[in-house]
């Protein structure tokens, strides 16, 4: 007999000022990175107004990473998967529909059918809470990994036959 009974929905809970110290991290080393390459090299060296003017697009970039990356709601249970971003409509997805899943250089993405993925920036999540997501993914999909991205679209490379041969015996050859 099948409850009725809905399981408590798991809910992973965004921090606009951890993803705004993830982000500025990151800018913050690019900036460092290009002052200290084009001062040496060209000897070229950054001025004060210029440096201080880097606070616009850090600002920007934070903000676009916030509304564009971060789900306002992100919710899951055994059965469905809820997701809400700032700038689109609240979403249900069932987890049978299910066709990618995986990370790509900070950005996690989930793709259902052949829909887009969904793009994720992990960095605005306590690291247990997306701990917990991504190790429910690999345990109750572990088929639906992909192997890479085209963009929005995830892919798996097939395996060679001379390897799955190899896995389905032991490892040893035939």
């Amino acid at each position: 007999m099948r409850s009725n009974v809905r399981q408590k929905m798991n809910k992973l809970n965004p921090s606009f000022l951890r993803a705004a110290a993830n982000v500025s991290l990151w800018l913050l080393i690019t900036a460092v990175f290009g002052y200290f390459s084009q001062g040496l090299s060209d000897d070229h060296w950054w001025t004060q107004g210029y440096i201080l003017s880097l606070s616009i697009p850090f600002v920007l970039m934070i903000l676009a990473t916030w509304v564009m990356f971060v789900p306002r709601c992100l919710e899951y249970d055994e059965r469905t998967l809820i997701i809400h971003f700032w700038l689109r409509g609240r979403q249900s997805r069932s987890w049978e529909e299910l066709r990618y899943y995986g990370g790509a250089f900070n950005v996690f993405l989930i793709q259902f059918g052949s829909m887009q993925a969904f793009q994720i920036f992990s960095g605005a999540y306590p690291r247990t809470e997306w701990q917990s997501f991504s190790g429910f993914l690999r345990a109750r999909f572990p088929d639906k990994k992909a192997t890479g991205w085209l963009g929005p679209f995830g892919f798996k490379w097939k395996k060679k036959k001379a390897e799955q041969n190899s896995r389905g015996n032991g490892g040893q050859r035939p």
